[in-house]
């Protein structure tokens, strides 16, 4: 009897300990695991924070590359996913940041303990910077925007309230005064730092995005319709400006000599001389600007990846080293011979696995790699793009041959056993179209929405998600049989025709029989990732956010999961079963053995 398994989302299993993983290729130097939106160098270069979407602040050794604190909920924090600010205090003892609610966080550098801090009346705070003497001042949203000031102790030495909020904040060196760059109002207000008091204005051209003081506090740097302008802060005078270039975020270099800007609608940085504001080096990282930073020496650029990456202050030159994925695996498939993986996301990427390095990178339809699959023969399927599809043939040489494209995105793709077909869920067509893996030709077509298709192992069904489930039969060309409901993906089993079809609403596991859909039994869990069959069959691999779990296929029953260095994207078994390639969210590849996973 021919079974098929229906997954639907329910909550974790409680973690056993994490097994060692062997093999971990492709992770970058300092690798925070999610989007890095922020980051802080200390003036020495001697530590680098980042902050991305786990809400986490990692502290970093730069001449190591180790981390030195992980500051989070348990460290007095909460509420720090995609923090909105972070700062490091110019003695490079204290960071801070700002996340969501009313209050933002102060740790020690040292020791990794801190200490929250909540902004009366405000129903968020949105930006922080670091005085003298261990005092902090923060931007809360209240009224019209307001400013405060802390010391030590956990009350505000005062609060004021500024027109045109919100406001960004800068603090002079000698620490007497306040600059506040109202980003809706009419520019930059100096404010005595002991008492709020207004000094003076400086008119500026809006949109405005950023302030900093010099570390000579002779000069106030501000992004003005995307420029950087240097301004005397004594006169108000402006003294150099430059062109445009979408600048929208500043840093100046510890002795003062260069200023730094981002590009936060763009994927430049550039550096700029100060005295006289010509341009040293720009450079396209190739992603959207997060962030900037520099030290003595250094320029740390943060973007939508999961690495800070580190830039010399005089060239410009990269300084860590290149990321083999920037962007999550969410693609892997293995060679018939078990010799390569296959990782796909922002490019296509060849491991040899005896070298465990590179063999070979394609670059791919709108830097975006949907799925892989090895064809029997070793050439490589993909689908391709994100506003658009591709789906190309690669073979063993590396030629590339477009087999379909199309103007509208398609979500998902199958092959069949023997490889001579493939199966494209073209949704926005409504359609799910076969074609001959050769030819690209398409041979048959089945109406309606589709998404996630998998082949049986006979090639004789096909399953798919729309606005319900189907399991269309090819030799009639009907369905087999339909289930209501919001589903989410099908996988067949490789043996005797058993599949895994998850289900978003209700959180279960369903193994049915594949022929008629009559539910055999039922299982808990919530797997965002899977399954994976072991291409033999007797077990299946499933994925937790961070934790991998096994299923024995003969009993239906899933073993204690095992916790992994990172969020899981991807999996794969390799031919012989021996090893599982699973894709992390930090662009790493992990390979466990059956050992590893607790398997026989």
């Amino acid at each position: 009897m021919r079974t098929l398994v229906l997954a639907l989302w329910l909550s974790l299993l409680l973690l056993t300990p994490a097994a060692a993983e062997p093999v971990r290729l492709g992770k970058s130097e300092f690798n925070h695991g999610t989007s890095v939106d922020l980051l802080a160098l200390t003036a020495e270069g001697e530590r680098l924070v980042t902050s991305g979407g786990d809400g986490v602040l990692v502290v970093w050794d730069v001449k190591t590359k180790q981390v030195v604190h992980r500051l989070s909920e348990r460290a007095g924090a909460g509420g720090l996913e995609n923090a909105k600010a972070i700062a490091v205090s110019a003695d490079g003892k204290q960071v801070a940041a700002v996340g969501h609610g009313p209050k933002f966080h102060v740790w020690s550098m040292e020791t990794g303990k801190g200490r929250t801090l909540t902004f009366p009346g405000a129903h968020s705070v949105d930006h922080v910077c670091f005085g003298p003497k261990g005092r902090v001042a923060a931007y809360g949203a209240a009224g019209n925007g307001q400013v405060g000031v802390w010391g030590e102790g956990a009350s505000a030495l005062w609060i004021k309230e500024y027109l045109g909020g919100p406001h960004r904040l800068s603090w002079s060196p000698k620490g007497d005064t306040l600059a506040v760059l109202a980003v809706y109002g009419k520019g930059i207000s100096l404010v005595d730092a002991a008492s709020g008091r207004v000094r003076s204005e400086i008119a500026t051209e809006s949109p405005r995005d950023a302030v900093a003081f010099s570390p000579g506090g002779d000069l106030l740097a501000v992004t003005e319709r995307g420029r950087v302008k240097l301004v005397d802060p004594a006169s108000g005078k402006t003294l150099r400006t430059t062109g445009a270039h979408g600048a929208s975020m500043l840093a100046f270099s510890p002795d003062g000599a260069v200023v730094i800007s981002g590009a936060g609608s763009g994927h430049k940085v550039h550096a700029f001389e100060v005295k006289t504001l010509k341009q040293r080096w720009a450079i396209d990282i190739g992603q959207q600007v997060t962030g900037v930073s520099a030290s003595e020496g250094l320029v740390a650029v943060g973007c939508r990846a999961p690495q800070g990456a580190l830039y010399d202050l005089k060239t410009g030159a990269l300084r860590t080293a290149k990321p083999v994925h920037r962007e999550p695996i969410m693609a892997l498939a293995w060679s018939p011979d078990g010799a390569t993986v296959a990782s796909g996301r922002d490019r296509i990427v060849l491991w040899d696995l005896a070298g465990k390095k590179v063999r070979a990178t394609h670059d791919v339809l709108n830097g975006n790699v949907k799925q892989l699959h090895y064809l029997p023969g070793g050439d490589l399927l993909t689908l391709e793009g994100t506003y658009s599809t591709q789906v190309r043939r690669i073979d063993a040489r590396g030629k590339a041959r477009e087999l379909f494209k199309t103007r509208n995105p398609s979500e998902g793709i199958a092959v069949s056993a023997k490889g001579k077909l493939f199966a494209l869920a073209r949704y926005r067509d409504q359609v799910l179209s076969i074609h001959d893996a050769t030819t690209g030709k398409e041979v048959s077509k089945i109406e309606g929405a589709a998404f996630e298709p998998a082949f049986s192992p006979d090639g004789k069904l096909l399953a798919f998600r729309g606005e319900r489930l189907r399991c269309w039969d090819l030799t009639t060309g009907k369905d087999a049989w339909t289930r209501e409901g919001r589903w989410a993906s099908a996988s067949f089993h490789p043996k005797g025709g058993r599949a895994l079809v998850s289900a978003v609403a209700r959180r279960q596991l369903i193994v049915v029989e594949a022929a008629t859909g009559r539910e055999l039994k039922t299982l808990t869990g919530l797997f965002p990732t899977g399954p994976a069959y072991a291409p033999q069959g007797d077990l299946a691999v499933l994925a937790g956010e961070r934790t991998l779990h096994l299923l024995d296929c003969a009993t239906w029953t899933l073993s204690e999961p095992r916790e992994t260095a990172g969020i899981v994207r991807s999996l794969a078994w390799s031919p012989k079963a021996d090893r599982l390639a699973v894709g992390l969210q930090d662009g790493s590849l992990s390979l466990w053995s059956r050992s590893d996973l607790g398997a026989k």
